[in-house]
C-alpha cells in the first residue's frame, strides 16, 4: 500500500503542506505507477513486470495534488508525465521517469493485429540517434473493466529496438477521450517532442525527420496547436477536397489532424487546463457554427456517444484561442503521407478502403524541410486566409 507523507514548500515565507503518495522501481528501469495500475517495463531487452503492491517507497516520484483544477498543479520536476483520476475522483499528475527527445504514445484497446502493425512501422523509423521511448497505453473494457488479453500479449511480445518501451494499463475505462487527453502532460519548460498514435496508424520511416524539423521551425509561434502527420483530405466546412498548391511544402490548417498528432507542449498544457476547468459544465457544448465536426458531434450526442469525438473540444478551443490556432501539415502533393490510417474496424470506422492518396511516404525530398516564415493558412472551407485577423505572434519558444 502507498505511504502517506508530506513535504514543505516555501512560498513567500508561508509553508504549504502538500500531501503526496509515491512509489519507485529500480532507477535503471523506472516508471511511476498509480494506484490499481500495472505496468510492464522493457529496457535493454530485459522485461521487468511490476505490481504496485510490491514496490518500495521513495520521495517525490508520485505527487497527488488534491485540486480539481489542473492549473493549480505544481511541477516539481522538469519531466513530462501523464494524468490519471485517483480513487478520490481528482485528476493526478504522474511523472514519466525518463527524459527523451521523442516520446511515442500508442493508444490501444482490443485490436491486437492492428497494434502489431503500428508497432512494426515504428521500429522501421529513422530516429537519427535521438533518445526515444515508446509508451503503449491499453484501455479497459467499459463493462468488465478488464484488459484485452490478446492486445496485452502483443504488447508484451514486441521488442522496440530504438529505446525503452513501457506498457501502461489504464486503472479504469477512460475511453478514447481519456486516452488522448491524459497520456501526455508536458511540464512547463518541456523540450521533448511527443507523437500520439491510435493503433490503426502506420508511420513513414521519415516521420521523425520532418516532425523534429517542424517543431524547431514553428514552436516559437503562438498560433500553432501542433503538427499532423497525415492530410485532412477534405475541408471541414462543406466537405470539398482540400487542395494545396505544390509550391507550398507546408501549410497550416484550422482543424487538428488526429491521424498522427504531435501537440505543441505549451498549447497542449493550456488546452488540458481549459478542458478540466471551464469546459466540464454539463450545460456546455463545444460547438463551432458552420463546420462538419459540429454536425458529427451533435449526431453522436443523440446516441450518447459525443465523448467519442474528443477532437470537437480541441477544435472549439483552438477556434476561440487568441490568436486562433492551427495544425502544421506537410504537403507532398500526393507522393505519400507521414502516417496513414488503415481504417480498421473500430469506434469511428467500419473498415472502408483507403483512398488512392493514402499511402506512406517512401522517398524523401529536401524541400520537405523548407519552412517558410509565413506559411499559407487554410480556413475550414479550404480557402486561404488573407488579412490581419489571424496575425501570429513570435515568442521565445513557449
Amino acid at each position: 500500500m502507498p505511504v502517506n507523507k508530506s513535504t514543505f514548500l516555501p512560498a513567500l515565507s508561508i509553508v504549504i503542506f502538500i500531501p503526496f503518495y509515491y512509489y519507485v522501481v529500480p532507477r535503471t528501469n523506472t516508471l511511476i505507477l498509480t494506484r490499481n495500475s500495472r505496468t510492464f517495463i522493457q529496457n535493454n531487452n530485459k522485461p521487468y513486470y511490476t505490481e504496485n503492491s510490491h514496490l518500495p517507497t521513495m520521495r517525490n516520484d508520485l505527487l497527488f495534488i488534491e485540486q480539481d483544477k489542473l492549473d493549480l498543479m505544481v511541477n516539481l520536476t522538469s519531466n513530462s508525465g501523464y494524468l490519471q483520476r485517483s480513487s478520490r475522483g481528482n485528476m493526478v499528475q504522474i511523472r514519466y521517469e525518463n527524459k527523451v527527445d521523442l516520446r511515442i504514445i500508442v493508444l490501444t484497446y482490443n485490436r491486437p493485429k492492428s497494434l502489431l502493425e503500428c508497432l512494426q512501422s515504428l521500429n522501421a523509423v529513422e530516429y537519427n540517434g535521438d533518445n526515444v521511448s515508446l509508451h503503449i497505453w491499453i484501455d479497459r473494457d467499459v463493462i468488465t473493466n478488464k484488459i484485452d488479453t490478446s492486445t496485452r500479449n502483443v504488447a508484451d511480445a514486441f521488442n522496440f529496438s530504438h529505446g525503452a518501451m513501457y506498457i501502461h494499463e489504464q486503472n479504469r475505462h477512460v475511453g478514447i477521450m481519456g486516452q488522448w487527453l491524459n497520456t501526455w502532460r508536458p511540464c512547463n519548460d518541456s523540450q521533448e517532442r511527443v507523437v500520439i498514435l491510435e493503433d490503426d496508424m502506420s508511420v513513414s520511416r521519415f516521420f521523425w525527420r520532418w516532425l523534429s524539423a517542424a517543431h524547431t521551425a514553428y514552436d516559437s509561434r503562438h498560433d500553432i496547436s501542433g503538427y499532423g502527420l497525415s492530410h485532412p483530405g477534405i475541408s471541414h466546412a462543406q466537405g470539398d477536397s482540400l487542395m494545396v498548391p505544390a509550391n507550398n511544402s507546408v501549410f497550416l490548417y484550422r482543424v487538428i489532424c488526429t491521424w498522427g498528432f504531435s501537440p505543441h507542449a505549451r498549447r497542449w498544457r493550456e488546452f488540458q487546463e481549459w478542458f478540466y476547468t471551464k469546459a466540464r459544465s454539463p450545460s456546455f457544448l463545444p460547438l463551432v457554427p458552420g463546420i462538419l465536426p459540429t454536425e458529427w458531434f451533435e449526431g453522436e450526442k443523440v446516441h450518447g456517444r459525443e465523448n467519442s469525438l474528443w477532437e470537437m473540444w480541441h477544435i472549439y478551443y483552438t477556434h476561440n484561442a487568441s490568436p486562433p490556432q492551427f495544425t502544421v501539415l506537410l504537403n507532398t502533393q500526393y507522393e505519400g503521407l507521414l502516417a496513414v490510417n488503415r481504417h480498421e474496424l473500430g469506434l469511428h470506422d467500419q473498415g472502408r478502403h483507403s483512398e488512392p492518396w493514402e499511402f506512406l511516404l517512401n522517398n524523401w525530398k529536401d524541400n520537405y524541410t523548407t519552412f517558410p516564415h509565413e506559411p499559407v493558412r487554410y480556413n475550414y472551407d479550404g480557402n486561404i486566409i488573407i488579412g490581419e485577423n489571424y496575425t501570429y505572434i513570435m515568442n521565445d519558444g513557449t
